[in-house]
């Protein structure tokens, strides 16, 4: 099992993986999934990849995934992924959003 020190280790190297993935991106193809709720490439792909390195990281931990509606149950601890908080602002160019 995973202490808690070593937990919040993994999870600032995933926050600075997607950190980084935000910072050098272009949002990519835009979709709204609600009224003013949207969506990008980026999302998708940085929910992926911080979801792999979580994953290899804590085999015992579950998920819940915003963009892709995933999640792994039957776990004590659980990982809540927003790959980017701020979607809307990200698509229209405004600096006020953060990943993960």
């Amino acid at each position: 099992m995973v202490e808690s020190r070593d937990a919040l280790a993994i999870a600032r190297e995933a926050v600075a993986i997607g950190a980084g993935m935000l910072e050098s991106a272009r949002p990519g193809v835009v979709r709204l999934k609600g009224d003013r709720d949207y969506v990008t490439e980026l999302d998708l792909e940085i929910e992926r990849t911080v979801q792999a390195y979580l994953a290899a990281a804590t085999p015992e931990f579950g998920f819940l995934e915003e963009e892709t509606a995933g999640h792994r149950a039957g776990s004590e601890y659980r990982w809540v992924l927003d790959p980017i908080d701020g979607t809307s602002n990200f698509v229209h160019g405004i600096p006020l959003c953060a990943s993960p």
